[in-house]
């Protein structure tokens, strides 16, 4: 295999390699904006101070993060939800 060759795989492994790590970067913000309004759901049924209770003692959130996760999910339900 000649130094050409070995350079064109090289970056068609880089290519392939960045492909993943889109593709996986893409699955953790869908997967984050989901956990989000699904404790925006939980809240308006429950109560937004237990809903960031019950994520600070079994999601390891603090109160802060998970307020924040908290509005996040509403916006993105305002954003859906028909006018």
């Amino acid at each position: 295999m000649g130094k050409r060759s070995r350079l064109a795989a090289t970056r068609r492994m880089r290519r392939l390699d960045l492909q993943k790590s889109t593709q996986s970067r893409a699955l953790i913000n869908l997967r984050a904006g989901a956990f989000c309004v699904f404790a925006a759901m939980l809240s308006e049924n429950q109560g937004a101070s237990s809903v960031v209770a019950w994520m600070n003692e079994y999601c390891h959130l603090t109160e802060e993060e998970a307020a924040e996760s908290i509005a996040i999910g509403r916006r993105m339900l305002a954003r859906v939800a028909p006018t």
